[in-house]
């Protein structure tokens, strides 16, 4: 039988390359992320220089139905960021409709040459919550623009619906 799985995810932090933590809000199920952007700078340390901005996170597709057992995965994307340089992520899910078997780092992080380097993901199927991030280092600008900062994938276990939700980003 087929199900419906909405990610939605929790304790994400979003920085720049400096580790400066990108404020946000969440508004109609999107985190809209605005504070400091950054730009790079002619020397090879690039620093950061302050704009406003407004970045949004959000899993893609927002929305899926899956057959019993069965494997599914989504993309967690953020979009309009500058010189992007780390996150954090927690979402949290219904431990008896799905299990998550593996996260991955997106590949966006580390696109401009930067060493991406992926902390954790602490999984814990038996309560539903996953933590995952990712920080990136090097002489050269972080990534601008949009990405995928990770894939969830996730195996069914039980028909019926779960919210996957995003939390802290």
């Amino acid at each position: 039988a087929a199900g419906v799985a909405q990610l939605t995810l929790e304790n994400v932090t979003v920085a720049d390359i400096n580790a400066q933590a990108i404020p946000f809000t969440v508004s109609n199920g999107a985190l809209n992320i605005g504070g400091v952007s950054t730009s790079p700078s002619p020397s090879t340390n690039p620093s950061p220089s302050a704009s406003p901005v407004s970045k949004t996170v959000y899993v893609q597709p927002g929305s899926q139905e899956v057959d019993m057992n069965s494997a599914a995965s989504g993309d967690i994307n953020i979009n309009d960021v500058q010189n992007f340089g780390a996150y954090e992520f927690a979402f949290t899910f219904d431990p008896q409709i799905v299990e998550v078997t593996s996260i991955t780092e997106g590949g966006f992080l580390g696109s401009t040459g930067r060493t991406a380097t992926p902390v954790g993901p602490t999984t814990d199927n038996v309560n539903g919550k996953v933590t995952f991030g990712a920080f990136s280092f090097g002489t050269v600008a972080g990534p601008q623009g949009n990405g995928k900062l990770a894939t969830v994938t996730f195996t069914t276990k039980a028909v019926g619906s779960t919210n996957l939700t995003l939390e802290n980003v």
